[in-house]
């Protein structure tokens, strides 16, 4: 999976880890309340976060729901 989720003629705007804080910080969440949400732990929140590893498909589908 691609490590961007926007693109923007020849350079990528935003890392997905990037997007994820910042949907997560202006819902004024923790890591732990948004894994809880999804149903996650907090470990898996931060990993995305921090690009070692990538939500999926669904997960990227129920963030944008937060």
């Amino acid at each position: 999976m691609s490590r961007y989720i926007e693109h923007k003629g020849d350079e990528y705007s935003m890392l997905i880890g990037e997007k994820i804080k910042m949907i997560r910080e202006s819902e004024k969440m923790t890591q732990e309340q948004l894994g809880e949400q999804l149903h996650l732990t907090r470990q898996t929140i931060s990993n995305w976060e921090n690009g070692k590893s990538y939500p999926g498909i669904a997960e990227i589908v129920a963030i944008k729901s937060v």
